[in-house]
């Protein structure tokens, strides 16, 4: 009997995802409320490593094996991160359904608070060559904006970059209001959202109402978006929401001839008279229809969820696959390829945006021919050096057979400053320093491509809905 009311794409046939690469090998951490020992993880084989309460240590790990509200959020994002859709037969499974999963619950009766989340990273560091911690997804925020050097939840963050684990975090669902750590950690990817009604028309998508904006230490968040509505979620098993699921779905598919009976039969059930106690002349099924859509019900498993907590775990499977195809990338090199490969769309504010839409297929593909290892020698461009008078700019880019550096200190010529090349597809120039103020620049790739400086967080709108990297001389 077919049970689904709608044809929900998965996420991979949304975002014609590379079918080939599967997260194996990959662990990604979820730092989250609560979880589950749910079938699309731990079926045909448990892939969940190991679950810890950093919040509650000495919980249990039976709790994780029964149904509480606490559950729900976390059990829902790492699903969307790795399940394998194993109550649908595959059919609402990840990106990343073979990944590992190692599950850090940090939430206590009086919430989410910044040290448990910190004490959350800093555990995924200190276990990351054990559970071969890869990426850490963070679809939970902080109380209120700090300076990433006063927040000691993008502390840890910034540690975990370093020590060579890919940190994504959901930006937020509220346009108004500002951005927290770990959303507004600098070295986090930090994902907004889309409404792409499944199509892959870009004309045709809507931004999320995403968190979005200037931090406080003048980085511009989100880098990245990804589907936020209509995302296939699983239901708390054993949660009146499953048994509710289960009677109307079981009512929808009844031959008419069996409805009445059907009812005579459940009318004393609890969550049958608060399902169809009210009908007010409506047929029983016309009565399911409705309430499978106000419920936004799949089928007796599944629903559909929203928000940017949903679009960072699905950030996360695609770094799985690339680092799958490719382990020897960074941090920094994941986030690169990432904005690299996203899709920018058109008359949209690039304030919100960041780089565009996340192309899963094409970052893979980058990923793959990728011959970068974790550099040693990355860091901020420019390199300022106040006694000896210079600055010098770096950029990579392999492919490129001339860079040119332009700016408000050149009057964005296209022809001067040209860098030099040097080993390993790196470009560089060095320039007497710059008289004291702001200045705004681009790189120019073979005379027709502008790129933004990706070795310097600092950046600002330009006038054509992207941005410009900034240099400030004191």
């Amino acid at each position: 009997m077919n049970t689904h009311l709608y044809e929900i794409k998965s996420i991979p046939e949304r975002l014609e995802a590379n079918p080939y690469f599967t997260g194996k090998g990959i662990t990604i951490c979820v730092i989250d409320s609560g979880f589950y020992y749910h079938p699309d993880l731990t079926k045909p084989v448990n892939r969940i490593l190991t679950i810890k309460d950093i919040a509650t240590p000495q919980r249990k790990d039976s709790y994780y094996k029964y149904p509480h509200n606490d559950n729900w959020h976390g059990m829902m994002t790492s699903i969307v991160a790795a399940g394998n859709g194993s109550l649908s037969n595959g059919r609402y499974r990840s990106i990343a359904p073979n990944a590992n999963l190692v599950l850090l619950r940090v939430k206590t009766v009086l919430g989410i608070s910044a040290t448990n989340i910190s004490r959350g990273i800093r555990w995924a560091i200190e276990n990351k060559e054990r559970y071969n911690i890869r990426i850490i997804n963070l679809s939970i925020t902080d109380d209120y904006p700090l300076p990433a050097k006063e927040s000691i939840v993008s502390i840890a963050a910034e540690e975990a970059f370093e020590k060579g684990i890919v940190v994504v975090a959901a930006a937020g669902n509220n346009p108004n209001a500002p951005l927290k750590q770990p959303a507004s950690s600098p070295n986090v990817i930090t994902v907004g959202g889309i409404v792409d009604n499944y199509s892959q028309n870009t004309t045709g998508i809507k931004l999320y109402h995403s968190t979005y904006g200037k931090t406080l230490d003048n980085l511009y968040k989100p880098e990245i978006l990804a589907p936020a509505d209509f995302i296939p979620s699983p239901i708390l098993p054993g949660s009146e929401k499953e048994s509710d699921a289960e009677i109307l779905f079981e009512v929808l598919n009844l031959p008419e001839e069996k409805i009445d009976a059907f009812a005579k039969k459940h009318k004393h059930i609890i969550n049958f008279q608060r399902l169809f106690g009210k009908r007010n002349n409506i047929s029983l099924k016309e009565k399911a229809m409705r309430m499978i859509a106000e419920m936004k019900l799949i089928d007796p498993n599944y629903m559909t969820g929203d928000g940017t907590s949903l679009a960072a775990p699905i950030v996360c499977s695609v770094i799985a696959q690339m680092l799958e195809v490719n382990p020897h990338l960074s941090p920094q090199n994941v986030r690169d390829i990432l904005i690299d490969t996203a899709v920018h769309l058109k008359n949209r504010p690039a304030i919100r945006q960041g780089a565009g839409v996340i192309n899963p297929k094409a970052a893979v593909n980058s990923a793959e021919i990728s011959t970068s290892k974790p550099v040693i020698d990355h860091q901020n461009s420019p390199v300022i050096d106040y006694e000896k008078n210079i600055m010098i700019f770096r950029f990579k880019d392999s492919n490129a057979t001339r860079v040119n550096l332009c700016g408000t200190f050149n009057n964005w010529d296209k022809n001067s400053f040209m860098l030099r090349k040097r080993r390993a597809g790196w470009w560089m120039i060095e320039l007497p320093l710059l008289k004291q103020g702001k200045f705004f620049y681009k790189y120019l790739v073979d005379s027709t491509k502008w790129e933004i400086d990706r070795l310097n967080p600092i950046k600002e709108p330009d006038p054509f809905n992207g941005f410009n990297s900034v240099v400030e001389i004191k």
